[in-house]
């Protein structure tokens, strides 16, 4: 690593600034994390998740960008409501989904009792732009669009994962 954390979390907020976005430092008391970076989209409003910037110590190549969606209880139920073969109809688009934006999918605690999905880019450092950061949120943002819809299909009556999906 040619720039010193410090160095690159100074670039990365000031990016952030630039594009209005606004950053504040997290606090992570694991010793794993070099820094973290908590992202909200000021255009976006109250209702936006917010998104992260992690430099890590087991990955100091690469800036970890994320955001986690906590399924609710109303959601859990509907799909738990859905026959079998609905189910992981559902659950394969999803992963589906986010394999074609090329993101990491990590369902907490499994893909059979998801309760909080935690979504992933990466950024390796040879590579670190403000355009890279921004295309970066963009596509977590444009995940965080894909779980909404997803969602909001099994919520509706009379969802069929044969013809929707």
């Amino acid at each position: 690593m040619s720039e010193s954390p410090e160095e690159i979390e100074k670039k990365i907020k000031t990016w952030l600034v630039e594009e209005y976005f606004d950053s504040d430092i997290v606090l992570v008391p694991n010793s794993n994390v070099f820094f973290q970076i908590r992202i909200t989209n000021k255009k976006a409003g109250p209702a936006a998740l917010p998104s992260y910037f992690t430099l890590t110590k087991n990955e100091p190549d690469k800036i970890l960008v994320s955001f986690y969606w906590q399924v609710h209880e109303m959601q859990i139920k509907s799909i738990n409501a859905l026959k079998e073969d609905a189910r992981k109809t559902f659950k394969k688009k999803l992963a589906q989904g986010f394999l074609l934006m090329h993101l990491d999918f990590r369902p907490e605690p499994s893909m059979e009792d998801t309760q909080k999905i935690k979504v992933i880019d990466r950024i390796f450092l040879d590579g670190l732009t403000k355009h890279a950061i921004i295309n970066s949120l963009t596509k977590i943002n444009c995940a965080h669009g894909y779980v909404l819809s997803l969602f909001d299909l099994i919520m509706d009556q009379g969802f069929d994962p044969y013809k929707e999906l």
